[in-house]
C-alpha cells in the first residue's frame, strides 16, 4: 500500500464519487457526505498485493476505483479463484453489515 499525492487524493476523491454513482449501495446518497468525512480513506495497491484477508477484522468497505482485484480462496494448499472484483465492485460488506 502506498501513500497517495495531494494531487492524487483529490482525482481519486473524484474518482470515488463517479464510481459510487455507479454503485448499488450509493445511488441515492448524498456522495460529498461520505468523501469528506474523516473516516474516508483512499488507499492504492500495487500488482500482487495482499487487500484483504478471510481471517482479518475488518470494518471497512472497499471500492474498486480502479484495476481489479482476483479473490482466491486458499484450499487442500492451492490457491483457487473465486471470482475477479473490478471498478465499482465491492468487497467487505459483509463486515460492515454482518
Amino acid at each position: 500500500m502506498k501513500k497517495l499525492t495531494d494531487r492524487e487524493e483529490n482525482n481519486g476523491r473524484e474518482a470515488v464519487e463517479r464510481v459510487l454513482k455507479r454503485c448499488f449501495l450509493f445511488e441515492n446518497s448524498d456522495l460529498r457526505k461520505i468523501t469528506d468525512d474523516p473516516e474516508f480513506t483512499l488507499m492504492s495497491y500495487s500488482s500482487g498485493e495482499t487487500v484483504y484477508c478471510r481471517d482479518e477484522y475488518e470494518r471497512a468497505l472497499g471500492i474498486i476505483i480502479k484495476g481489479k482485484i482476483t479473490v482466491y480462496k486458499d484450499s487442500g494448499g492451492k490457491r483457487v479463484i473465486m471470482r475477479e472484483l473490478g471498478v465499482a465492485d465491492t468487497f467487505g460488506a459483509a463486515a460492515l453489515f454482518g
